[in-house]
């Protein structure tokens, strides 16, 4: 829809749309704050229903950190400790603005060696000269590579305008001729004086999460973080605040497209809370400031998605980012009476009408969102316990009064809760004061060409021009005197302790807190209570899934998609109306026998969801525009995955094994879909989502106290209307012939495609390279047990572990593991970039039979045992960290057996307990189902041998 430019649109009011203030959810209360006696902080949040720990070690050493002669030191820094303590699996190391940050997921029994070798990583670091070289060399590559693309480019020019006091406090800020000519020697120094200077145990804090016991996680604290001891202070940091007075900027390059002019603007007075308000007021979908500039024809911007107003925060500073893209007008009259410079005249107009454009309602609205936002954070333990580590490294050391507790057992995490104060205490009128008050900086983003021809234009308007020759802060004459400165700035266990409580008391816990009770229409609902949790993750489970529609491939997924939209649409009419005081989330998803619907909230909407749901699903109406969309973004989808190599090879596996069936149909790889669909057929079909035979429902996180009447007050109103023979006829169970498969080569067709949003691509456009060698997937099937038995658990549990082992065995590897599925009773490997087919084939019978040999050693129950176990607690459990995770987990049980009277959503626990209580023999009895060749594999022909 395109708006006129002399009118400035109005708003439908969004008063309505506003949340009460909510009671803080649980989780952030529960959390225990801990100073060792070397003055590290450590942050605790026992977690019973998440099967693993999260580890999370935070230094305040960032890139805010460094000098102009220690710039990338922090970085490398981070690289080694990740390189040198190859025990440690890292599931993520981040070297941020103003922390690093080392992650770990665990199995409770890994816990305590893994806090013993993390400590001695962080703050008793040994790097050999080999490594220093190797990572050094590694990183100096990666910056010379880095200084010619286009990404950079850009970064390092906006950074060191909008930071120029000190623009080397950035990723951006690395000189490659410096950072080139260091010598190990060097480096050496510079890495030793950030361990004895920011890697202090007073500049530090752990944040652990999960299934364990607090008094057991202090004392294995204490023996491992609190060994170390440091005298030295931290050093203190220079802002980065500019200091130069020229606001506006034109960059050019040759590799820019002549048909696009990108604007970023940035603004830097603002505080934290500010500006993440005008960033939600001015950037959600749909806001004022949005439509007023997509009204103008002649900016010709794509679509709402290309405008993106946005907040980020570093210590020192906070920043309100506006960008965009221009196209020309469509129009060719109109094309030709405008470029690029008129353009960005016209859309900074705009930014002179923000305080006639935003709203009141707008601004109380980015409030409301924003608070419900932390208080969702706060409910979710993992999710909490990242975003307490992001606050922790962020803000000053706490001054205040430590007897203020209000029921808080951590200062920081109270104080973290305190911002909705400080949201609710701004007013619009002061922040758009402060926004009329700053000249922003202005950054034109365009081709050469482009900049010659409006050159003229844009130096009398006050540009200054940016090109590769002096983008970066060390080529800028500002800083000339800057670069020639020279910046001077055992493991023996103290105590022994008690491993924690079996792994297994994880299964009888999580189990007692499930439950069930069948709705008058016969939908089953069942519960999982989280002591934890404010909040409730609902999953409307519908039997039929993509095996439904066979003979139509991709219907169901729309039908599916249809019905969330609809109870979507459903729940925003009812928060306008104020039925629902908090936010809500809606997605969905389709598998091979059932569909599910995924709807999160506060709980106490219960009520008011569990109606506006069932109402949705009774009485909404598909509108031919929302049908026309759901069929068009499954058509693309399926485009998408018809050009994937490792989908045009699993779908010649099932083709071969399964033969003429309902999965050679679903995992069909080549033809389009939904050719004969239309509105018609769509309206025709709906009726079968009002059967209350194919409805369950899972309910996860804090459960409502009056659930059970008012899910039959809704729900249990639907009609069951099952057809018996159409439900057996779709189980359709068959077994696979894997023979058929057993050495499978197919052409796999070669396409270029993405799925990556416009606004996620970066400003570098795509560069494909002609090339005849690919690195196709390999994929090894073999058959599975009888689902639901310990063998199919176990069966699971090494297959998983032999999908690690291969990507360990040749770090370009990335496997997907997939394990059995309803009516598909065959595991497989899908490994990508494979060089040599034969070297894979190899590894992988040095793997099984590696496996085979420890499983027959003595100590195979300390040793392979446990390191199977505690790969599937970390690799296949890491959902028990949110509710909607372990509601996931349930419905999987659901999935997984296609006949109804055989569902179990308990099976995720059950299979945690066949897996934590196996022995070597147990698994080494299932060993015969991974033979050293496996019993099918599928290449490409274009794989190298």
């Amino acid at each position: 829809m395109i708006f006129k430019s002399n009118k400035i649109l109005t708003i439908i009011s969004l008063a309505t749309c506003l949340f009460t203030a909510k009671m803080f959810a649980t989780p952030v209360k529960s959390v225990q704050e801990y100073t060792l006696e070397n003055g590290m902080q450590v942050f605790i949040l026992e977690d019973s229903s998440d099967a693993q720990v999260h580890i999370e070690y935070t230094c305040r050493a960032g890139f805010s950190s460094q000098t102009q002669s220690t710039c990338g030191f922090f970085k490398l820094y981070t690289k080694l400790v990740q390189a040198a303590n190859a025990n440690l699996t890292f599931t993520d190391v981040q070297c941020n603005a103003d922390s690093s940050r080392y992650i770990i997921d665990v199995s409770p029994s890994q816990l305590e060696d893994t806090l013993f070798s993390l400590s001695d990583a962080v703050f008793s670091p040994d790097f050999s000269d080999e490594l220093l070289k190797a990572q050094l060399t590694a990183l100096k590559k990666e910056v010379n590579d880095n200084k010619d693309t286009m990404s950079f480019y850009i970064n390092a020019a906006i950074d060191s305008r909008v930071f120029s006091e000190a623009p080397w406090k950035h990723d951006s800020g690395i000189y490659p001729p410096l950072f080139k000519k260091t010598t190990e020697k060097t480096a050496r120094t510079v890495i030793k004086q950030i361990s004895e200077q920011w890697y202090t145990p007073k500049n530090s804090a752990v944040f652990i999460s999960g299934n364990l016991n607090t008094e057991h996680t202090m004392l294995m604290l204490r023996n491992s973080f609190g060994r170390f001891y440091s005298s030295f202070r931290t050093p203190s940091e220079k802002p980065s605040r500019p200091v130069n007075k020229q606001r506006k900027y034109v960059l050019h390059s040759n590799e820019i497209s002549p048909d696009l002019t990108q604007l970023v603007i940035q603004y830097t007075l603002f505080d934290m809370e500010q500006s993440d308000l005008l960033a939600l007021a001015m950037g959600y979908e749909g806001s004022l400031f949005k439509q007023q500039i997509l009204s103008f024809n002649e900016l010709n911007i794509p679509g709402d998605e290309y405008i993106n107003v946005s907040a980020a925060h570093k210590k020192d500073s906070s920043r309100l980012i506006i960008q965009t893209l221009l196209q020309p007008p469509e129009d060719k009259k109109a094309a030709a009476a405008t470029n690029s410079f008129k353009q960005t005249e016209l859309f900074l107009k705009q930014l002179d009408l923000i305080p006639h454009i935003v709203r009141p309602e707008e601004f109380e609205y980015a409030k409301n969102q924003l608070e419900y936002s932390l208080n969702r954070t706060a409910s979710v333990p993992t999710e909490l316990m990242q975003t307490l580590s992001e606050f922790w490294a962020l803000e000053p050391y706490y001054q205040g009064d430590e007897t203020d507790t209000e029921d808080y057992s951590s200062q920081t995490a109270r104080r973290l809760m305190e911002r909705p104060q400080k949201l609710h205490a701004n007013t619009l009128t002061e922040a758009l004061t402060k926004l009329q008050s700053e000249a922003p900086f202005i950054f034109v983003i365009i081709n050469s060409k482009d900049y010659k021809l409006n050159k003229k234009a844009y130096t009398s308007a006050g540009f200054e021009e940016i090109n590769e020759k002096n983008a970066s802060w060390y080529v800028q004459q500002i800083f000339k005197e800057v670069l020639k400165e020279a910046d001077t700035q055992d493991s023996a266990k103290l105590y022994s302790t008690q491993s924690i409580a079996d792994d297994n008391s994880y299964y009888q816990k999580n189990r007692d807190t499930i439950s069930n009770f069948t709705l008058s229409n016969g939908i089953k609902v069942y519960t999982k209570q989280n002591p934890l949790s404010a909040q409730t993750s609902l999953i409307l489970s519908i039997n039929g899934g993509k095996y439904n529609s066979f003979d139509d491939n991709g219907f169901e997924e729309v039908m599916i998609n249809l019905t969330a939209g609809l109870i979507q649409k459903k729940l925003r009419a009812a928060q306008s109306e104020g039925l629902l005081t908090g936010a809500f989330y809606v997605s969905s998803e389709t598998e091979l026998s059932t569909g599910k619907i995924i709807v999160e909230f506060d709980t106490e909407d219960t009520a008011a969801v569990l109606k506006t749901l069932s109402d949705a699903i009774v009485y909404g109406e598909i509108a031919p525009a929302d049908a026309d969309r759901a069929v068009s973004a499954r058509k693309y989808r399926k485009r998408l995955e018809n050009g994937t190599a490792s989908n045009q090879l699993y779908s010649a596996l099932i083709n071969r094994i399964y033969k003429k069936s309902r999965q050679t149909s679903v995992f069909e790889a080549e033809k389009e879909i939904l050719l004969d669909t239309d509105y018609t057929k769509i309206l025709s079909a709906y009726p079968a989502m009002l059967d209350a035979s194919r409805y369950s429902v899972i309910i996860c996180g804090a459960i409502h106290e009056k659930l059970q009447p008012l899910m039959e007050e809704t729900l249990g109103q639907l009609a069951p209307q099952k057809n018996k023979e159409d439900s057996e006829e779709n189980i359709n169970i068959q077994n696979p012939d894997l023979s058929a498969a057993k050495n499978l080569t197919i052409q796999v067709r070669h396409t270029f495609l993405t799925d990556i949003p416009a606004e996620k691509a970066g400003p570098q456009p795509a560069v494909l390279i002609p090339t005849t060698e690919f690195l196709d997937p390999v994929i090894y099937a073999n058959k599975a047990p009888e689902p639901g038995t310990k063998q199919a658990a176990l069966y699971n549990a090494l297959l998983n572990y032999i999908g690690i082992k291969l990507e360990k065995a040749n770090p370009s590897y990335s496997v997907i593991t997939q394990l059995p599925r309803s009516n598909l009773n065959i595991g497989s490997l899908t490994i990508q970039n494979v060089a040599h087919t034969k070297e894979l084939d190899a590894q992988y019978k040095n793997i099984i039979q590696t496996i085979n040999d420890k499983l027959q050693r003595l100590q195979a129950n300390q040793t392979i045992v446990q390191e199977i176990k505690n790969s599937w607690i970390t690799k296949q459990m890491n959902q028990t960290g949110s509710d909607t995770g372990t509601a996931l987990l349930l419905q999987k049980g659901l999935e997984l057996f296609a006949q109804e009277e055989n569902q179990n959503p308990i099976w995720y626990l059950e299979e945690y307990n066949y897996i934590q209580s196996a022995s070597a023999q147990d698994f080494l009895d299932i060993m015969d189902y991974f033979p050293v060749i496996p019993a099918a594999r599928v290449y490409s022909k274009d794989s190298n041998k």
